[in-house]
């Protein structure tokens, strides 16, 4: 019987081969994820502020659509508004000509969130019944950090995102 040699036989790594990662390796590693985190920090913060200050101000702007469609049905049979409140975060969108006289029951708020700011002309609009009409001419702004975004609301009842 003939014997195989030796490094035949064996399958094994050489000594000198080591399996695994060494510890300096790994600390290389976290080091470079480390600064990758800390470089790409501010621009996730950034995004943060811009999306949402873009939902902020679609979900008014829908709201506002929302108050003039009701007004244009006749629904209630009634105008229809938005009246901001920057001093608790929110707004609401009421049943009636104005919001001092309004149908509470049909109240219907919306937060916005605490790290938005929004700013108006004038704090209350009301569009009128049929023809949807604005009782203001003007811009409400929505801001958060260095972004914002405004939202155009006309005389003819026409609202526009700026």
């Amino acid at each position: 019987m003939k014997s195989l040699p030796v490094s035949h036989c064996e399958n094994k790594k050489p000594w000198h081969i080591a399996s695994g990662f060494t510890l300096l390796e790994l600390l290389m590693v976290l080091a470079i994820s480390a600064v990758m985190l800390l470089m790409s920090a501010p621009l996730v913060f950034q995004f943060y502020q811009n999306q949402l200050v873009t939902d902020a101000s679609k979900q008014l702007q829908d709201t506002l659509t929302i108050a003039r469609t009701y007004s244009v049905a006749n629904l209630g049979d009634t105008p229809h508004g938005v009246r901001i409140f920057p001093a608790s975060s929110t707004y609401v969108l009421f049943q009636g000509e104005t919001y001092a006289t309004r149908l509470t029951s049909e109240d219907q708020t919306y937060p916005v969130s605490p790290s938005v700011t929004v700013t108006a002309t004038s704090t209350e609009v009301v569009f009128s019944q049929l023809y949807g009409t604005s009782t203001v001419d003007g811009v409400w702004s929505v801001f958060a950090g260095t972004f914002s975004r405004n939202i155009r609301i006309y005389s003819s009842g026409n609202i526009e995102m700026e």
